[in-house]
């Protein structure tokens, strides 16, 4: 019979179907959003993991350069400081031969000058050195 008011079978079976399909459909869209989020962060992490190993990588070759540079600067200093003790030593021995020759010699008193701008004594006794002559028996 047909109910011209009514509802049939077949339009209720139509808006189930439909229903079950938009559910359907909709229930897909929110799985693909959450595996395009998953995604998405596992991207995200794998780029931070990249960068942080980069950064890794070039921290350590900084590291090394700078090992390096400081083993060769601290040739270079003992070199320099070899160098200066030299350099000194030579200098007072020719100091000492040229105050026996001409003791009122200009060259050796500049070059004095020098070593004492140069190496200037400190006029204050060191506090170790005070409490050791405080120990000794004047007597």
């Amino acid at each position: 019979m047909n109910d011209p008011g009514g509802i049939s079978v077949g339009e209720v079976g139509g808006v189930v179907a439909g229903i079950v399909t938009v559910a359907t459909t909709a229930g897909a869209g929110i799985a693909w959003l959450f595996r395009w989020g998953e995604k998405r962060e596992e991207s995200r992490s794998a780029k931070l993991q990249k960068w942080h190993e980069e950064l890794e990588a070039r921290e350590a070759r900084m590291d090394a350069e700078r090992a390096g540079d400081i083993a060769a600067l601290r040739v270079d200093i003992a070199k320099l400081r070899r160098e200066h003790g030299a350099l000194h030593n030579a200098q007072q021995l020719l100091a000492s031969a040229l105050r026996a020759l001409d003791p009122n010699n200009p060259a050796l008193r500049m070059a004095d000058d020098l070593l004492r701008q140069a190496f200037a004594v400190d006029p204050v006794t060191p506090p170790d050195m005070v409490a050791t002559l405080g120990r000794i028996d004047p007597a």
